[in-house]
């Protein structure tokens, strides 16, 4: 199974469990407020599935800038389903942020009537991000996404992005470590793949459905349009690509005069000519913002 993500209390018992039959385990938020948070756990694909259970808990939150008291939430049967489904509420849930980036440690336990027959550790982030218009919000308020690719500086230690107040862009492999300082250290992460990756619409998913296991990754920018196997691969990822085929587009500043106009909010790209220094790469962004300002306002610059 997956190794227990640190400070988990069950790191020890969980190691021996076998990892198959949790392949198409995924573990995601539905309903977000600032009084409570809906956690499911869903199995699909599972033979005789109406045999099997999915039990467990949510556990948090934990953050390494700060001490609070965690609580346990247990996750219970969500009712009859083609998938083995469970949930749970938890209540006055701590956002996962840039400043105070919770987690929680969802237990999740695969059982066959009485019997525990596997299970795994995830872990969920509650990012309070969304969609009003043209625009992205945090927490209901407008947030403007300012992205740093990792080939625009010369700074490889993502610990720097936070420092900038920065979004990591990737468009290479992250490592699992990489990831989870990101997580636990509050870099916002926005995953960007390239056409020359030459990966299928199984490998896509799979990767995404990997990713989202990580609190940081916000953002998934796919050149090849899946349709809705990727929103439900990872349902707290904004899905993002360059048409209308997705809640967020993302284009060159050059097109900016086309994007004015779309009522979907639009993140505005330009590569920078060398990599530079983080400091450097972070004016870029709003030097982008007030180039073209002339031409309206945007839901995020990226360089």
């Amino acid at each position: 199974m997956c190794e227990a993500f640190p400070h988990s209390e069950n790191a020890g018992y969980y190691e021996e469990m076998p990892e198959n039959l949790l392949d198409n385990l995924d573990v995601f938020y539905g309903e977000l407020t600032p009084t409570r948070a809906t956690v499911y756990a869903r199995l699909e694909g599972l033979e005789n599935a109406w045999e099997y259970s999915l039990a467990g808990n949510v556990r948090g939150p934990r953050c390494v800038y700060s001490a609070t008291l965690p609580s346990i939430y247990r996750l219970t049967r969500a009712g009859p389903s083609i998938a083995v489904t469970s949930n749970c509420v938890v209540t006055d849930p701590c956002y996962w942020s840039p400043e105070t980036p919770n987690i929680y440690d969802v237990i999740v336990e695969l059982r066959r009537g009485m019997d525990l027959v596997a299970s795994e550790v995830r872990q969920i982030g509650f990012r309070p991000v969304g969609i009003s218009g043209r625009f992205l919000t945090w927490e209901g308020k407008p947030w403007v996404l300012r992205a740093i690719s990792r080939t625009s500086s010369t700074e490889q230690s993502i610990s720097a992005w936070r420092e900038q107040a920065a979004v990591f862009r990737c468009c290479d492999a992250m490592l699992d470590k990489e990831l989870q300082e990101a997580s636990e250290r509050g870099i916002m992460v926005y995953v960007s793949l390239n056409e020359s990756d030459n990966q299928t619409a199984d490998e896509v998913v799979e990767s995404l459905k990997y990713l989202s296991r990580f609190p940081a990754v916000t953002f998934f920018n796919s050149p090849w349009n899946i349709g809705e196997s990727l929103q439900k691969a990872a349902p707290n990822v904004l899905m993002v690509r360059g048409d209308h085929s997705s809640r967020v587009v993302c284009a060159e500043a050059t097109q900016a005069n086309r994007l004015k106009e779309w009522q979907m909010p639009a993140l505005m790209h330009r590569l920078l000519s060398q990599p530079t220094a983080l400091s450097e790469a972070r004016a870029a962004c709003d030097k982008l913002q007030a180039d073209l300002a002339p031409i309206g306002q945007f839901a995020g610059y990226i360089v």
